[in-house]
């Protein structure tokens, strides 16, 4: 129900995020005042608090970025300590995608051969409707691990999806061929089974 207090609030906290994410990169002072905003409506708002300690780490602040991490490590127990578990944890997805855009790239870092990094990094990719980077993610991924039947299922539907047809149903044929199973683990329905 639209006009049910938690859709609205849940509503003004996604637009709020969109808004900080197009302005991150080429304002990030924008970006941390319309989540300073947002965050005096919600003031305990994780998504918002770890967003923006994201934007006071690219402006430099460092006191007002660990302070807002800390709160938000207190109200969620989550620890970003561990990149790679925050990369690939469905949970922190669902509160940022941006936050676990950089894990994942924090990760890759540390672990540039890890597949399930770089598919993971795909599929944030690919959510956020930035496909030619999802497509380079998942290509890597298959250049690491040929034989891994997600990462080229994965890579396949994408390039599908971005009008190279031919190549990618041929990789999804392939992919099934050592697999069948794979087109039932579509990743969003993944995220429902890891969640639960």
């Amino acid at each position: 129900m639209l006009g049910h207090p938690d859709a609205q609030t849940q509503i003004f906290i996604v637009m709020a995020q969109s808004l900080a994410s197009k302005l991150k990169t080429s304002d990030p002072a924008k970006a941390e005042a319309v989540l300073t905003a947002a965050l005096v409506v919600e003031s305990d708002f994780p998504a918002l608090l770890i967003d923006r300690a994201s934007v006071r780490d690219r402006l430099n602040d460092t006191r007002g970025a660990a302070a807002d991490r800390a709160q938000f490590t207190e109200l969620t127990r989550f620890s970003l300590d561990d990149a790679k578990e925050a990369c690939l944890s469905p949970r922190l997805h669902r509160m940022s995608r941006d936050v676990a855009l950089d894990m994942c790239d924090k990760a890759i870092t540390d672990n540039a051969d890890d597949v399930a990094l770089h598919m993971r990094r795909g599929f944030l990719l690919q959510t956020m409707n930035r496909k030619p980077d999802a497509v380079a993610a998942y290509r890597r991924a298959t250049e690491i691990e040929p034989s891994n039947p997600r990462a080229k299922y994965g890579l396949g539907k994408l390039l599908r999806e971005t009008g190279e047809a031919e190549e990618g149903e041929a990789l999804m044929a392939e992919a099934l061929r050592a697999d069948a199973t794979v087109a039932d683990e579509d990743e969003p329905m993944l995220e429902v089974r890891r969640a639960s």
